[in-house]
Protein backbone atom coordinates (compact mmCIF):
# COMPACT_ATOMS: atom_id res chain seq x y z
CA UNK A 1 0.00 0.00 0.00
CA UNK A 2 1.28 3.45 -0.85
CA UNK A 3 1.12 6.41 1.49
CA UNK A 4 0.15 9.96 0.57
CA UNK A 5 1.63 12.74 2.69
CA UNK A 6 0.52 16.33 2.12
CA UNK A 7 1.91 19.05 4.37
CA UNK A 8 3.00 22.61 4.03
CA UNK A 9 1.91 26.22 4.00
CA UNK A 10 0.30 28.21 1.22
CA UNK A 11 -0.10 31.91 0.74
CA UNK A 12 -1.13 32.60 -2.82
CA UNK A 13 -0.31 36.31 -2.76
CA UNK A 14 3.40 35.52 -2.35
CA UNK A 15 3.61 32.20 -4.11
CA UNK A 16 6.12 33.33 -6.70
CA UNK A 17 8.37 35.29 -4.32
CA UNK A 18 8.58 32.51 -1.74
CA UNK A 19 7.98 29.35 -3.68
CA UNK A 20 9.64 26.81 -1.29
CA UNK A 21 7.69 28.05 1.74
CA UNK A 22 4.41 28.73 -0.02
CA UNK A 23 3.84 25.65 -2.15
CA UNK A 24 2.06 22.68 -0.77
CA UNK A 25 4.33 19.67 -1.18
CA UNK A 26 2.31 16.71 -2.44
CA UNK A 27 4.29 13.50 -2.59
CA UNK A 28 3.05 10.00 -3.29
CA UNK A 29 5.45 7.56 -1.71
CA UNK A 30 5.98 4.06 -3.04
CA UNK A 31 8.72 2.07 -1.37
CA UNK A 32 9.98 5.22 0.37
CA UNK A 33 10.48 7.20 -2.91
CA UNK A 34 8.35 10.18 -3.97
CA UNK A 35 6.55 9.71 -7.28
CA UNK A 36 5.27 13.25 -7.73
CA UNK A 37 6.52 16.77 -7.06
CA UNK A 38 5.00 19.84 -5.43
CA UNK A 39 1.50 20.93 -6.22
CA UNK A 40 0.20 24.45 -5.47
CA UNK A 41 -3.05 24.43 -3.53
CA UNK A 42 -5.27 27.04 -1.83
CA UNK A 43 -3.78 29.52 0.59
CA UNK A 44 -4.16 27.83 3.98
CA UNK A 45 -1.85 26.26 6.53
CA UNK A 46 -2.53 22.68 7.44
CA UNK A 47 -0.93 19.24 7.57
CA UNK A 48 -2.59 16.06 6.36
CA UNK A 49 -1.69 12.42 6.42
CA UNK A 50 -3.66 9.59 4.92
CA UNK A 51 -3.44 6.03 3.77
CA UNK A 52 -5.91 4.68 1.27
CA UNK A 53 -6.62 3.41 -2.19
CA UNK A 54 -6.45 6.93 -3.64
CA UNK A 55 -2.69 6.77 -3.30
CA UNK A 56 -2.68 4.30 -6.20
CA UNK A 57 -4.42 6.80 -8.46
CA UNK A 58 -2.37 10.02 -8.48
CA UNK A 59 -4.52 11.66 -11.13
CA UNK A 60 -7.49 11.50 -8.79
CA UNK A 61 -5.60 12.79 -5.79
CA UNK A 62 -5.27 16.30 -7.21
CA UNK A 63 -8.96 17.02 -7.04
CA UNK A 64 -9.29 15.06 -3.80
CA UNK A 65 -6.74 17.16 -1.92
CA UNK A 66 -7.95 20.38 -3.48
CA UNK A 67 -11.31 19.59 -1.94
CA UNK A 68 -9.70 18.95 1.41
CA UNK A 69 -7.81 22.23 1.05
CA UNK A 70 -11.08 24.07 0.59
CA UNK A 71 -12.42 22.36 3.69
CA UNK A 72 -9.30 23.26 5.67
CA UNK A 73 -9.71 26.83 4.51
CA UNK A 74 -12.86 27.08 6.58
CA UNK A 75 -10.80 26.71 9.74
CA UNK A 76 -7.78 28.71 8.58
CA UNK A 77 -7.02 32.40 8.60
CA UNK A 78 -7.03 34.40 5.37
CA UNK A 79 -4.03 36.45 4.31
CA UNK A 80 -5.96 39.70 4.71
CA UNK A 81 -6.60 38.97 8.39
CA UNK A 82 -10.27 38.08 8.22
CA UNK A 83 -10.98 35.71 11.12
CA UNK A 84 -13.71 33.14 10.61
CA UNK A 85 -15.27 31.07 13.32
CA UNK A 86 -13.54 27.67 13.26
CA UNK A 87 -15.64 24.73 12.24
CA UNK A 88 -15.85 22.36 15.17
CA UNK A 89 -14.54 18.91 14.36
CA UNK A 90 -15.39 15.89 16.45
CA UNK A 91 -12.33 14.81 18.45
CA UNK A 92 -11.23 11.54 19.90
CA UNK A 93 -8.92 10.80 22.82
CA UNK A 94 -5.79 11.03 20.71
CA UNK A 95 -3.79 14.05 19.61
CA UNK A 96 -5.34 14.22 16.11
CA UNK A 97 -8.57 15.63 14.76
CA UNK A 98 -10.23 13.26 12.34
CA UNK A 99 -11.43 14.27 8.88
CA UNK A 100 -12.33 10.79 7.70
CA UNK A 101 -11.63 7.14 8.22
CA UNK A 102 -8.05 7.30 6.96
CA UNK A 103 -7.19 10.99 7.15
CA UNK A 104 -6.24 13.17 10.12
CA UNK A 105 -5.60 16.88 10.53
CA UNK A 106 -2.52 17.79 12.57
CA UNK A 107 -0.91 21.06 13.62
CA UNK A 108 -3.93 23.31 13.69
CA UNK A 109 -3.38 26.95 14.54
CA UNK A 110 -3.51 27.44 18.34
CA UNK A 111 -6.58 29.61 17.97
CA UNK A 112 -8.50 26.64 16.60
CA UNK A 113 -7.06 23.81 18.69
CA UNK A 114 -5.69 25.11 21.96
CA UNK A 115 -6.33 21.96 23.94
CA UNK A 116 -3.73 19.93 22.00
CA UNK A 117 -0.22 21.48 22.07
CA UNK A 118 1.87 20.87 19.00
CA UNK A 119 4.25 17.94 19.27
CA UNK A 120 7.88 18.98 19.78
CA UNK A 121 10.71 17.08 18.10
CA UNK A 122 13.43 18.38 20.44
CA UNK A 123 11.91 19.30 23.82
CA UNK A 124 15.28 19.91 25.48
CA UNK A 125 16.35 22.35 22.78
CA UNK A 126 13.03 24.11 23.23
CA UNK A 127 13.68 24.14 26.98
CA UNK A 128 16.93 26.05 26.40
CA UNK A 129 15.23 28.61 24.15
CA UNK A 130 11.94 29.15 25.98
CA UNK A 131 11.93 27.81 29.52
CA UNK A 132 15.49 28.47 30.68
CA UNK A 133 15.42 32.26 30.14
CA UNK A 134 12.13 32.41 32.03
CA UNK A 135 13.72 30.30 34.77
CA UNK A 136 16.28 33.07 35.27
CA UNK A 137 13.52 35.28 36.72
CA UNK A 138 12.60 32.44 39.05
CA UNK A 139 16.28 32.27 40.03
CA UNK A 140 16.09 35.94 41.04
CA UNK A 141 12.82 35.20 42.82
CA UNK A 142 14.41 32.41 44.86
CA UNK A 143 17.48 34.53 45.57
CA UNK A 144 15.40 37.46 46.85
CA UNK A 145 13.74 35.13 49.34
CA UNK A 146 16.72 33.12 50.56
CA UNK A 147 18.98 36.13 50.99
CA UNK A 148 16.80 37.31 53.88
CA UNK A 149 17.60 34.13 55.82
CA UNK A 150 21.28 35.15 55.65
CA UNK A 151 21.11 38.92 56.08
CA UNK A 152 17.87 39.08 58.11
CA UNK A 153 19.49 38.40 61.51
CA UNK A 154 22.26 40.89 60.64
CA UNK A 155 19.77 43.60 59.72
CA UNK A 156 17.68 42.91 62.84
CA UNK A 157 20.77 43.48 64.98
CA UNK A 158 21.91 46.53 62.97
CA UNK A 159 18.54 48.32 63.03
CA UNK A 160 17.24 46.90 66.38
CA UNK A 161 14.17 45.23 64.89
CA UNK A 162 11.84 42.88 66.77
CA UNK A 163 10.87 39.45 65.41
CA UNK A 164 7.49 40.73 64.23
CA UNK A 165 9.13 43.71 62.44
CA UNK A 166 11.62 41.44 60.71
CA UNK A 167 8.86 39.01 59.76
CA UNK A 168 6.69 41.84 58.45
CA UNK A 169 9.53 43.21 56.31
CA UNK A 170 10.19 39.82 54.74
CA UNK A 171 6.46 39.25 54.29
CA UNK A 172 5.90 42.56 52.45
CA UNK A 173 7.27 40.92 49.33
CA UNK A 174 4.71 38.11 49.57
CA UNK A 175 1.84 40.56 50.07
CA UNK A 176 2.73 42.43 46.86
CA UNK A 177 3.41 39.12 45.12
CA UNK A 178 -0.06 37.86 46.08
CA UNK A 179 -1.85 41.08 45.10
CA UNK A 180 -0.32 40.92 41.61
CA UNK A 181 -1.15 37.29 40.91
CA UNK A 182 -4.60 37.53 39.36
CA UNK A 183 -3.79 40.54 37.12
CA UNK A 184 -0.55 38.82 36.11
CA UNK A 185 -2.40 35.62 35.19
CA UNK A 186 -4.78 37.57 32.97
CA UNK A 187 -1.86 39.44 31.39
CA UNK A 188 0.05 36.21 30.68
CA UNK A 189 -2.96 34.68 28.96
CA UNK A 190 -3.60 37.83 26.94
CA UNK A 191 -0.05 38.92 26.00
CA UNK A 192 2.22 35.91 26.57
CA UNK A 193 5.20 35.30 28.89
CA UNK A 194 7.88 37.06 26.80
CA UNK A 195 6.65 40.64 27.03
CA UNK A 196 5.38 40.33 30.59
CA UNK A 197 8.57 38.83 32.01
CA UNK A 198 10.95 41.16 30.17
CA UNK A 199 9.18 44.17 31.70
CA UNK A 200 8.83 42.63 35.16
CA UNK A 201 12.53 41.73 35.32
CA UNK A 202 13.33 45.44 34.96
CA UNK A 203 10.87 46.19 37.76
CA UNK A 204 12.65 43.65 39.95
CA UNK A 205 15.93 45.42 39.20
CA UNK A 206 14.39 48.65 40.52
CA UNK A 207 13.34 46.86 43.71
CA UNK A 208 16.85 45.54 44.34
CA UNK A 209 18.31 49.01 43.76
CA UNK A 210 15.90 50.74 46.17
CA UNK A 211 16.65 48.13 48.86
CA UNK A 212 20.38 48.74 48.47
CA UNK A 213 19.87 52.50 48.86
CA UNK A 214 17.44 52.45 51.82
CA UNK A 215 18.23 53.24 55.48
CA UNK A 216 14.81 53.07 57.18
CA UNK A 217 12.28 50.27 57.65
CA UNK A 218 9.75 52.08 55.43
CA UNK A 219 12.24 52.28 52.55
CA UNK A 220 13.10 48.61 52.87
CA UNK A 221 9.39 47.74 52.89
CA UNK A 222 8.73 49.76 49.71
CA UNK A 223 11.65 48.02 48.02
CA UNK A 224 10.33 44.59 49.00
CA UNK A 225 6.89 45.49 47.65
CA UNK A 226 8.31 46.58 44.28
CA UNK A 227 10.47 43.47 44.21
CA UNK A 228 7.45 41.29 44.95
CA UNK A 229 5.60 42.70 41.94
CA UNK A 230 8.68 42.31 39.75
CA UNK A 231 9.01 38.58 40.43
CA UNK A 232 5.27 37.92 40.67
CA UNK A 233 5.12 36.10 37.31
CA UNK A 234 8.26 34.01 37.89
CA UNK A 235 6.58 30.62 38.26
CA UNK A 236 3.39 31.41 36.38
CA UNK A 237 5.21 32.41 33.19
CA UNK A 238 7.06 29.08 33.21
CA UNK A 239 3.83 27.12 33.65
CA UNK A 240 2.14 29.14 30.90
CA UNK A 241 4.99 28.71 28.42
CA UNK A 242 5.41 25.01 29.17
CA UNK A 243 1.69 24.33 28.75
CA UNK A 244 1.86 26.03 25.34
CA UNK A 245 5.00 24.40 23.97
CA UNK A 246 5.05 20.90 25.50
CA UNK A 247 2.68 17.95 25.51
CA UNK A 248 0.65 17.55 28.75
CA UNK A 249 2.68 14.55 29.92
CA UNK A 250 5.91 16.58 29.55
CA UNK A 251 4.80 19.71 31.39
CA UNK A 252 5.56 18.50 34.93
CA UNK A 253 9.00 17.18 33.94
CA UNK A 254 10.01 20.38 32.13
CA UNK A 255 8.65 22.46 34.99
CA UNK A 256 10.72 20.37 37.39
CA UNK A 257 13.84 21.13 35.35
CA UNK A 258 12.94 24.81 35.47
CA UNK A 259 12.57 24.58 39.26
CA UNK A 260 16.06 23.08 39.45
CA UNK A 261 17.45 26.01 37.47
CA UNK A 262 15.54 28.49 39.62
CA UNK A 263 16.78 26.87 42.82
CA UNK A 264 20.30 27.96 41.89
CA UNK A 265 19.22 31.39 43.14
CA UNK A 266 18.79 29.93 46.61
CA UNK A 267 22.13 28.13 46.32
CA UNK A 268 23.97 31.32 45.37
CA UNK A 269 22.49 33.28 48.29
CA UNK A 270 23.64 30.85 51.00
CA UNK A 271 27.33 30.01 51.46
CA UNK A 272 28.49 32.25 48.54
CA UNK A 273 26.72 35.29 50.00
CA UNK A 274 28.03 34.51 53.46
CA UNK A 275 31.54 34.39 51.99
CA UNK A 276 31.31 37.79 50.26
CA UNK A 277 29.47 39.66 53.03
CA UNK A 278 32.65 40.79 54.84
CA UNK A 279 34.02 42.41 51.67
CA UNK A 280 30.88 43.62 49.84
CA UNK A 281 28.34 44.00 52.58
CA UNK A 282 24.67 43.21 52.10
CA UNK A 283 24.15 46.37 50.01
CA UNK A 284 26.72 45.21 47.47
CA UNK A 285 24.91 41.87 47.21
CA UNK A 286 21.70 43.67 46.26
CA UNK A 287 23.51 45.73 43.60
CA UNK A 288 24.73 42.49 42.03
CA UNK A 289 21.17 41.16 41.98
CA UNK A 290 20.04 44.41 40.34
CA UNK A 291 22.52 43.94 37.48
CA UNK A 292 21.48 40.29 37.08
CA UNK A 293 17.85 41.38 36.71
CA UNK A 294 18.68 43.77 33.86
CA UNK A 295 20.67 41.05 32.07
CA UNK A 296 17.76 38.63 32.49
CA UNK A 297 15.32 41.08 30.91
CA UNK A 298 17.54 41.33 27.82
CA UNK A 299 17.92 37.55 27.61
CA UNK A 300 14.16 37.00 27.68
CA UNK A 301 13.52 39.70 25.08
CA UNK A 302 16.05 38.17 22.67
CA UNK A 303 15.40 34.44 23.19
CA UNK A 304 11.83 33.68 24.26
CA UNK A 305 9.06 33.28 21.72
CA UNK A 306 5.32 33.33 22.38
CA UNK A 307 2.78 31.12 20.73
CA UNK A 308 0.56 33.02 18.25
CA UNK A 309 -2.32 34.52 20.21
CA UNK A 310 -5.94 34.35 19.03
CA UNK A 311 -6.91 37.31 16.87
CA UNK A 312 -9.94 38.05 19.03
CA UNK A 313 -8.99 38.30 22.71
CA UNK A 314 -11.43 39.01 25.48
CA UNK A 315 -11.44 42.26 27.41
CA UNK A 316 -9.94 42.57 30.87
CA UNK A 317 -13.45 42.43 32.31
CA UNK A 318 -14.21 39.21 30.44
CA UNK A 319 -10.88 37.69 31.48
CA UNK A 320 -11.54 38.61 35.10
CA UNK A 321 -14.92 36.91 34.86
CA UNK A 322 -13.10 33.72 33.85
CA UNK A 323 -10.89 34.01 36.93
CA UNK A 324 -13.98 34.45 39.09
CA UNK A 325 -15.47 31.30 37.57
CA UNK A 326 -12.25 29.39 38.29
CA UNK A 327 -12.20 30.27 41.97
CA UNK A 328 -15.91 29.50 42.34
CA UNK A 329 -15.44 25.94 41.11
CA UNK A 330 -15.75 23.30 43.89
CA UNK A 331 -12.56 21.49 42.86
CA UNK A 332 -10.55 24.68 43.34
CA UNK A 333 -11.34 25.03 47.03
CA UNK A 334 -10.98 21.32 47.56
CA UNK A 335 -7.45 20.92 46.14
CA UNK A 336 -5.92 24.41 45.92
CA UNK A 337 -5.30 24.99 49.67
CA UNK A 338 -3.48 21.65 50.02
CA UNK A 339 -1.31 22.36 46.97
CA UNK A 340 -0.62 25.89 48.18
CA UNK A 341 0.40 24.74 51.66
CA UNK A 342 3.38 22.85 50.24
CA UNK A 343 4.86 26.07 48.90
CA UNK A 344 3.71 28.19 51.86
CA UNK A 345 5.89 26.22 54.27
CA UNK A 346 8.85 26.30 51.90
CA UNK A 347 8.55 30.04 51.28
CA UNK A 348 8.07 30.86 54.95
CA UNK A 349 11.09 29.06 56.33
CA UNK A 350 13.50 29.37 53.42
CA UNK A 351 12.51 33.02 53.05
CA UNK A 352 13.45 33.90 56.63
CA UNK A 353 12.89 31.67 59.63
CA UNK A 354 15.19 28.70 58.96
CA UNK A 355 18.22 30.93 59.67
CA UNK A 356 17.03 32.10 63.10
CA UNK A 357 15.83 28.54 63.91
CA UNK A 358 19.29 27.13 63.21
CA UNK A 359 20.83 29.85 65.39
CA UNK A 360 18.43 29.70 68.34
CA UNK A 361 17.39 26.03 68.42
CA UNK A 362 20.33 24.14 66.88
CA UNK A 363 22.96 26.61 68.13
CA UNK A 364 24.71 27.01 64.75
CA UNK A 365 27.06 29.90 64.02
CA UNK A 366 26.86 31.92 60.78
CA UNK A 367 29.04 29.63 58.58
CA UNK A 368 27.23 26.51 59.82
CA UNK A 369 23.87 28.13 59.10
CA UNK A 370 24.99 29.07 55.59
CA UNK A 371 26.22 25.53 54.92
CA UNK A 372 22.93 24.03 56.14
CA UNK A 373 21.02 26.45 53.92
CA UNK A 374 23.20 25.36 51.02
CA UNK A 375 22.23 21.73 51.66
CA UNK A 376 18.60 22.83 51.93
CA UNK A 377 18.69 24.48 48.52
CA UNK A 378 20.44 21.47 46.96
CA UNK A 379 17.65 19.29 48.36
CA UNK A 380 15.18 21.69 46.74
CA UNK A 381 16.91 21.24 43.41
CA UNK A 382 16.79 17.47 43.75
CA UNK A 383 13.16 17.65 44.81
CA UNK A 384 12.18 19.81 41.84
CA UNK A 385 13.83 17.35 39.46
CA UNK A 386 12.61 14.12 41.05
CA UNK A 387 9.09 15.28 41.90
CA UNK A 388 8.53 16.72 38.43
CA UNK A 389 9.77 13.49 36.84
CA UNK A 390 7.68 11.35 39.20
CA UNK A 391 4.53 13.39 38.54
CA UNK A 392 4.96 13.01 34.78
CA UNK A 393 5.60 9.27 35.09
CA UNK A 394 2.59 8.82 37.35
CA UNK A 395 0.35 10.66 34.91
CA UNK A 396 1.72 8.70 31.94
CA UNK A 397 0.90 5.46 33.76
CA UNK A 398 -2.65 6.58 34.43
CA UNK A 399 -2.28 7.26 38.16
CA UNK A 400 -4.01 10.28 39.73
CA UNK A 401 -2.05 13.47 39.09
CA UNK A 402 -2.58 14.52 42.72
CA UNK A 403 -0.76 11.42 44.05
CA UNK A 404 2.76 12.89 44.10
CA UNK A 405 1.71 16.16 45.81
CA UNK A 406 -0.13 14.09 48.43
CA UNK A 407 3.06 12.16 49.20
CA UNK A 408 4.93 15.45 49.53
CA UNK A 409 2.35 16.67 52.06
CA UNK A 410 2.92 13.54 54.14
CA UNK A 411 6.68 14.10 54.08
CA UNK A 412 6.30 17.71 55.21
CA UNK A 413 4.12 16.69 58.14
CA UNK A 414 6.77 14.21 59.28
CA UNK A 415 9.52 16.82 59.00
CA UNK A 416 7.58 19.43 60.99
CA UNK A 417 6.73 17.00 63.76
CA UNK A 418 10.41 16.05 64.03
CA UNK A 419 11.51 19.71 64.18
CA UNK A 420 8.95 20.44 66.89
CA UNK A 421 10.85 18.00 69.13
CA UNK A 422 14.01 20.15 68.80
CA UNK A 423 16.48 17.39 67.92
CA UNK A 424 19.92 17.74 69.47
CA UNK A 425 22.13 15.96 66.95
CA UNK A 426 23.39 17.72 63.85
CA UNK A 427 22.56 14.67 61.72
CA UNK A 428 18.92 14.72 62.78
CA UNK A 429 18.66 18.47 62.22
CA UNK A 430 20.13 18.16 58.72
CA UNK A 431 18.00 15.15 57.79
CA UNK A 432 14.74 16.80 58.87
CA UNK A 433 15.45 20.05 57.05
CA UNK A 434 16.48 18.16 53.90
CA UNK A 435 13.20 16.23 54.01
CA UNK A 436 11.38 19.53 54.54
CA UNK A 437 13.13 21.09 51.53
CA UNK A 438 12.64 18.08 49.25
CA UNK A 439 8.92 17.75 49.91
CA UNK A 440 8.37 21.51 49.90
CA UNK A 441 9.09 21.61 46.17
CA UNK A 442 5.94 19.58 45.46
CA UNK A 443 3.87 22.75 45.17
CA UNK A 444 4.27 23.21 41.37
CA UNK A 445 3.21 19.58 40.82
CA UNK A 446 0.04 20.38 42.75
CA UNK A 447 -0.50 23.49 40.64
CA UNK A 448 -0.20 21.41 37.47
CA UNK A 449 -2.55 18.71 38.77
CA UNK A 450 -5.20 21.30 39.52
CA UNK A 451 -4.59 23.23 36.30
CA UNK A 452 -5.24 20.13 34.20
CA UNK A 453 -8.79 20.07 35.58
CA UNK A 454 -9.42 23.24 33.52
CA UNK A 455 -9.06 24.11 29.79
CA UNK A 456 -5.46 24.68 28.72
CA UNK A 457 -6.09 28.31 27.77
CA UNK A 458 -6.88 28.97 31.45
CA UNK A 459 -3.63 27.43 32.74
CA UNK A 460 -1.99 30.67 33.80
CA UNK A 461 -5.10 31.96 35.53
CA UNK A 462 -5.58 28.72 37.47
CA UNK A 463 -1.94 28.71 38.53
CA UNK A 464 -2.04 32.35 39.58
CA UNK A 465 -5.21 31.77 41.57
CA UNK A 466 -3.43 28.98 43.49
CA UNK A 467 -0.32 31.09 43.81
CA UNK A 468 -2.40 33.90 45.29
CA UNK A 469 -3.39 31.55 48.09
CA UNK A 470 0.24 30.50 48.45
CA UNK A 471 1.60 34.01 48.77
CA UNK A 472 -1.19 35.29 51.00
CA UNK A 473 -0.61 32.29 53.24
CA UNK A 474 3.16 32.92 53.20
CA UNK A 475 2.60 36.52 54.25
CA UNK A 476 0.33 35.52 57.12
CA UNK A 477 2.46 32.60 58.33
CA UNK A 478 5.75 34.50 58.13
CA UNK A 479 4.32 37.38 60.13
CA UNK A 480 2.51 35.02 62.55
CA UNK A 481 5.75 33.19 63.38
CA UNK A 482 7.36 36.51 64.33
CA UNK A 483 4.37 37.43 66.48
CA UNK A 484 4.51 34.03 68.24
CA UNK A 485 8.25 34.39 68.89
CA UNK A 486 7.67 37.79 70.50
CA UNK A 487 5.44 36.10 73.10
CA UNK A 488 8.61 34.78 74.74
CA UNK A 489 11.39 37.07 76.06
CA UNK A 490 14.58 37.45 74.04
CA UNK A 491 17.49 35.22 74.98
CA UNK A 492 20.76 36.51 76.38
CA UNK A 493 22.36 36.13 72.94
CA UNK A 494 19.71 38.33 71.32
CA UNK A 495 17.78 35.46 69.73
CA UNK A 496 14.34 34.06 70.39
CA UNK A 497 13.17 31.29 72.70
CA UNK A 498 13.21 27.76 71.16
CA UNK A 499 9.74 27.06 72.59
CA UNK A 500 8.36 29.79 70.36
CA UNK A 501 9.62 27.97 67.26
CA UNK A 502 7.93 24.74 68.38
CA UNK A 503 4.67 26.62 68.94
CA UNK A 504 4.92 28.10 65.44
CA UNK A 505 5.52 24.64 63.95
CA UNK A 506 2.50 23.30 65.82
CA UNK A 507 0.39 26.01 64.17
CA UNK A 508 1.59 25.10 60.66
CA UNK A 509 1.02 21.37 61.32
CA UNK A 510 -2.57 22.05 62.38
CA UNK A 511 -3.25 24.16 59.28
CA UNK A 512 -1.76 21.56 56.96
CA UNK A 513 -3.79 18.76 58.52
CA UNK A 514 -6.96 20.76 57.90
CA UNK A 515 -6.26 21.42 54.20
CA UNK A 516 -5.11 17.84 53.57
CA UNK A 517 -8.31 16.54 55.16
CA UNK A 518 -10.28 18.86 52.90
CA UNK A 519 -8.51 17.56 49.80
CA UNK A 520 -9.17 13.97 50.90
CA UNK A 521 -12.90 14.73 51.19
CA UNK A 522 -13.07 14.59 54.99
CA UNK A 523 -15.67 16.92 56.43
CA UNK A 524 -17.65 17.19 53.19
CA UNK A 525 -20.93 15.39 54.07
CA UNK A 526 -22.88 17.58 51.67
CA UNK A 527 -21.24 15.75 48.77
CA UNK A 528 -22.51 12.42 50.02
CA UNK A 529 -26.00 13.82 50.58
CA UNK A 530 -26.03 15.18 47.04
CA UNK A 531 -25.08 11.78 45.65
CA UNK A 532 -27.86 10.05 47.59
CA UNK A 533 -30.52 12.48 46.40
Amino acid sequence: MRRLVVMGEIEAEHAHAHAPANRLERHVFAGGKPLHGPLPLPEHRFALTGVGADADRPAHMVEHWRGVGKFAGRIGRSRRGAQRRPRRIASDTGAHRRLGDNTTLRGLHPATDQRQPHPVKSPYRLFLIITLPLSAVNLLNQASRTVMAIIGPLMAAEFSWSASELGLLAACMYAAYAAAQLPVGVALDMFGPRRIQACFALLAAAGFAIFALSHQLAGFAVARIILGIGVSAALMAILKANSQWFAPAQVAHMTGLAMVAGSLGSVLTTTPVQAVLPGMGWRGVFWLMCGASVATALWIALSVRDKPLPAARGSLKAESAVVAAIVRAPQFWRYAPAAAMLSILNFTYLGLWIGPWLRDVAGYDAPARANTLLLYTLAMMAGGLVIGWAASRAQARGWPSILVPALCAAGLLIAQLGLMLQPGSAAAVTALWLLFAFCGTGGPAGYIALGQMYPIEQTARVATAVNTLTLAGSFLLQWAIGAILDLWPRTVTGGWDPHGYSAALALSVAVQLLVVARAAGVGMPWRHRARNC
